[in-house]
């Protein structure tokens, strides 16, 4: 599912208090206001600590990944989706689907080289 993540308090945004993603390699800044979405489900995540006179706390927001696994299964629970498959065939179907499913969607998030140079990203094709 997806993670909203506010960043509140008063803290030097220039020393601590950065978004750290762990499986990205990516640390950045996240000063008071700021906001960002991320599948935290699929992204290690944490902050870098403050000084000691300052604070800092978040908001969050999560959306379950069961509801959206609910609309891919045609509006069907996951165990009743399953309950419905006649053979192994069916259900080795399912399973890669699902495959299928997430590595398009982790291939719909920029890449850092498309980031840091947007003027020459590459787009290619997702192929399913």
């Amino acid at each position: 599912g997806w993670c909203a993540i506010f960043a509140l308090g008063q803290f030097d945004s220039s020393l601590g208090g950065h978004l750290v993603l762990h499986d990205l390699k990516l640390m950045i800044p996240f000063p008071h206001g700021s906001c960002i979405m991320i599948p935290s489900a699929f992204l290690w995540h944490s902050n870098v600590p403050i000084r000691r006179e300052e604070g800092r706390a978040s908001l969050t927001f999560y959306t379950a990944g069961c509801l959206f696994r609910f609309i891919d299964n045609g509006c069907q629970t996951e165990s009743k989706t399953v309950s419905t498959f006649d053979d192994y065939f069916d259900q080795d179907l399912h399973v890669r689907a699902k495959k299928i499913r997430i590595k398009v969607g982790a291939n719909l998030y920029s890449k850092i080289g498309e980031v840091r140079r947007p003027g020459q990203a590459i787009l290619e094709p997702i192929y399913v």
